[in-house]
């Protein structure tokens, strides 16, 4: 690995420079699809009885299977957008045209693990009586907190390793499993440079709070192309096709770390 997460964010504001509105619209796209099989899935299945609450995760399930084919050609666009490629609305469906398989198969396996390990809280809170008391009612809901905390910090050391399936599944011609293999390659020895690089942003979410929310929109591509530069850099890719653009980056951040102590 050639940078750190300096390079990396200078690298990726080079690259969105002139194509930020492009990244939001599509970005937006996305999230608003999102947004609209959410709010069919509650249309469909609105009653809060066993079956109906069974259908509507099994349709959540499936449409989230859907949304990971468009996550994945987003990446496909950033991809080309880093490496100077064209790039256009239509690579947000590439994937449905190209090998939508592998992506269901990786989005599968994702799904599940996200599946399991909520399972323990959703099945506490369903069985469990609470109470008709404050304190019965307090105890239980403390509970119930507890074994989510858990199933998301299980969550996270089971998810983070496999980071960059999408990116190598926009990238690489490799069936679903192999991508998930390839990102845990990858990720050996990088995990923590990477969290190190999420919690970088926790500042910009902070200010995207006073926006009510609006920041996020332009925030997201910033993070998202972070992300793909990262992946870049591990590949080697930067430093092998640019090496003039990667020396420069290195030594404007020296200079930056230069200026900041004088």
């Amino acid at each position: 690995m050639y940078g750190n997460r300096k390079i990396w964010k200078l690298s990726a504001r080079r690259a969105l420079s002139g194509r930020w509105g492009t990244l939001i619209v599509a970005q937006v796209i996305v999230s608003a699809i999102n947004l609209v099989a959410g709010n069919l899935t509650m249309m469909l299945f609105p009653g809060y009885d066993g079956l109906s609450l069974i259908l509507s995760q099994v349709f959540s399930f499936l449409v989230s299977l859907v949304m990971c084919i468009f996550t994945a050609g987003l990446y496909y666009m950033y991809l080309n957008v880093a490496r100077g490629k064209e790039y256009s609305y239509k690579n947000l469906i590439y994937f449905f045209k190209n090998q939508p398989d592998k992506i269901i198969v990786a989005s599968f396996v994702m799904a599940a693990i996200a599946w399991l390990t909520a399972l323990p809280a959703g099945y506490y809170i369903y069985v469990t009586d609470p109470g008709t008391t404050l304190e019965q009612q307090m105890a239980v809901m403390q509970t119930y907190l507890m074994i989510s905390l858990g199933g998301i910090i299980l969550n996270m050391l089971l998810t983070v390793p496999l980071t960059l399936t999408y990116f190598i599944l926009a990238d690489e011609n490799v069936g679903g499993l192999e991508a998930l293999k390839r990102s845990m390659q990858l990720m050996r020895g990088n995990i923590g440079k990477y969290i190190l690089l999420q919690l970088s942003f926790l500042p910009w979410y902070f200010l995207c709070l006073f926006t009510m929310g609006i920041g996020i929109i332009f925030l997201m591509p910033y993070i998202q192309m972070t992300g793909i530069m990262f992946y870049r850099d591990i590949k080697g890719e930067i430093y092998r096709q640019e090496p003039q653009a990667a020396t420069a980056d290195r030594e404007e951040k020296e200079q930056d770390d230069y200026n900041s102590e004088a």
